[in-house]
């Protein structure tokens, strides 16, 4: 799975450290899922939002079949940008970033990862307060 950005912008870009506040459990494969054409996002710190897992998608087509990991708040500030990585516990690669989604701007944005199964926030095991990160591979 290898999602870069159309030009490779950032020669070094900062982890983004995040802790879960809300836990899904929920899968749907209705959604309609419609991502907005940007590449990257500017993260504020304490901001809240909603993290979506999907299987194999592009990034044009509509996305029906998905699956809830929860919503998280960041607690540095940074940019994120399609291809980041989602790692658990300092060494559980979940997914990368397929894009983001303003459905419910201003209150939140989704960020949808592609990953490999989908998967909820409570299959996963996560739980509230849990500690995780967003870092560019080229940081791995």
């Amino acid at each position: 799975m290898s999602l870069v950005l159309e030009k490779e912008m950032f020669a070094a870009n900062k982890i983004l450290s995040c802790r879960w506040v809300a836990i899904f459990s929920r899968v749907r494969t209705d959604r309609n899922l419609i991502l907005n054409g940007y590449q990257t996002r500017c993260i504020v710190s304490g901001a809240v939002h909603e993290f979506i897992t999907c299987e194999d998608q592009d990034r044009v087509s509509p996305i029906n079949r998905v699956g809830y990991l929860g919503f998280a708040e960041f607690l540095t500030a940074g940019v994120i940008a399609v291809g980041d990585e989602l790692w658990l516990d300092g060494d559980h690669l979940l997914g990368h970033v397929l894009g983001f989604d303003d459905t419910h701007m201003p209150n939140h944005q989704n960020i949808v990862f592609q990953v490999a199964t989908i998967v909820t926030g409570s299959e996963s095991g996560l739980v509230p307060d849990q500690e995780f990160c967003i870092r560019s591979p080229r940081s791995s």
